[in-house]
């Protein structure tokens, strides 16, 4: 699994890397000749790393996701090295994908084997974030787009999902889940 990050401020591209045993190493230059890798599994338990979320507003800040039926499923890393749980209200369940709001980093989504969960606080406790998605979906993958303000989730077996989100990026008011597959067939067939 990689997970890239544009370094504006010098058009370098940070990439993360994480394997199947637990094991994350990061480059500062993905696009470089010869990229060096570092390994920052520092205090990362071992497990399935399912998915890795950049902080679009600190290339150090990442989230990663473990899909095992063992705590923690969700972890943070502030420095590149140490790893803490995060997570509070999580499903005792795989934990598929991770997102950040990219207009409010507080706002974090998970994709677990039941369905979405959302934190307003940075990551520390999470809510069910269902509104009108089927219960009990297993949600592989998650996409969040500033423009338009929409979050996609990608399910096993029940298609793409997609919502809207309504409002400022701290409102949690949103128009309800929609099948996406109309959407990614018309954006598919124009190419």
């Amino acid at each position: 699994m990689l997970t890239p990050a544009e370094n504006t401020a010098n058009s370098a591209v940070r990439l993360y890397a994480g394997s199947s045993n637990g094991k994350i190493a990061t480059t500062a230059d993905a696009l470089a000749t010869t990229p060096v890798w570092t390994d920052i599994t520092g205090s990362f338990p071992t497990g399935n790393v399912s998915d890795i979320a950049i902080d679009p507003n600190d290339l150090t800040r990442v989230f990663a996701t473990r899909s095992i039926f063992l705590d923690p499923h969700l972890l943070i890393s502030v420095d590149g090295a140490d790893w803490v749980a995060v997570g509070a209200g999580l499903p005792p369940l795989p934990a598929n994908s991770v997102a950040i709001d990219p207009l409010d980093s507080n706002r974090i989504f998970v994709g677990t084997d039941i369905g979405v969960y959302q934190s307003l606080d940075g990551g520390d406790t999470f809510t069910p974030f269902m509104t009108g998605l089927p219960l009990g979906m297993v949600v592989t993958d998650l996409e969040l787009a500033a423009v338009p303000h929409t979050l996609v989730a990608a399910t096993y077996g029940r298609g793409a999902w997609k919502i809207a989100e309504a409002g400022s990026l701290a409102s949690t008011d949103v128009y309800g889940w929609s099948k996406a597959w109309l959407c990614l067939a018309k954006s598919w067939n124009s190419r």
